[in-house]
């Protein structure tokens, strides 16, 4: 599956949850995350695309850890199959979907604080 159609897969299904998947351009810093997700409640996701199998450069990996060390979660993200993994891991949805999905996200994301550790979802 090409990275433009995961990118794609990944816009879909974080507006299903409510929140918006911005095409993340920096001018004048090379190297930041591809996609800027918002969901309701505040919460920010920084989100590195890549193709199937294709890693980080190393530039990349400086960015992903200067934003770390702000605080901010970055994953890298290479197979729709890891977009479900990062929603979980950011929402604990258990494999809940739709609309079921996004108005529970919605309830957590109002009613608790959210885990804060940082995680980086890639292929071995």
């Amino acid at each position: 599956m090409r990275e433009k159609i995961i990118e794609r897969r990944l816009t879909q299904e974080v507006a299903r949850m409510g929140g918006l998947a911005l095409k993340f351009v920096s001018p004048g810093m090379a190297g930041v995350p591809d996609r800027l997700l918002l969901f309701p409640g505040g919460k920010i996701v920084f989100v590195e695309m890549k193709a199937p199998g294709k890693q980080p450069t190393p530039l990349q990996r400086l960015r992903h850890k200067q934003l770390r060390d702000l605080g901010f979660k970055v994953y890298v993200i290479d197979s729709a199959t890891q977009i479900q993994s990062v929603l979980e891991a950011e929402f604990c949805l258990s494999a809940r979907r739709g609309s079921e999905a996004q108005t529970t996200v919605r309830s957590e994301l109002m009613e608790s604080p959210l885990r804060k550790e940082q995680h980086e979802i890639s292929t071995p």
